[in-house]
């Protein structure tokens, strides 16, 4: 099964594939009472850079999610270089984003997708 995930999901939109909850972020702006209630197995998060100018970002959105066991980083090479460059500083940010995410959620499965490439669940890593 294929599905196409919308890349505008401004600022989020969630879906069940499956029976899996998924909720995905277009944006790093959220309001924690409006999200609290969500509680996704997966969520894509937005990871550049720009986070750390939000207090604790990483921390807050995840505990408010009630701390989904499967996080995909998002935006984590800053869509500011061609397919194909060397996005070795970004990859280098996107270690530390994985490290936050695991400071408040050290069970939970992290995931840096690289471009054009699957990534794969089985029923056991959403749960």
């Amino acid at each position: 099964m294929t599905l196409s995930i919308p890349l505008s999901c401004y600022p989020s939109c969630k879906f069940r594939l499956s029976g899996v909850q998924i909720l995905a972020f277009g944006s790093m702006n959220y309001i924690e009472r409006e999200v609290s209630w969500l509680h996704p197995n997966v969520v894509l998060v937005p990871s550049a850079p720009q986070r750390r100018e939000v207090h604790d970002y990483t921390g807050r959105l995840l505990r408010e999610l009630g701390l989904p066991p499967v996080v995909i980083a998002t935006h984590w090479d800053s869509s500011q270089l061609p397919y194909g460059a060397n996005f070795d500083r970004q990859l280098k940010d996107a270690e530390e984003f994985k490290a936050e995410v695991r400071e408040v959620s050290p069970q939970a499965r992290v995931v840096v997708p690289p471009h054009f490439e699957w990534i794969g669940f089985s029923e056991g890593t959403t749960r």
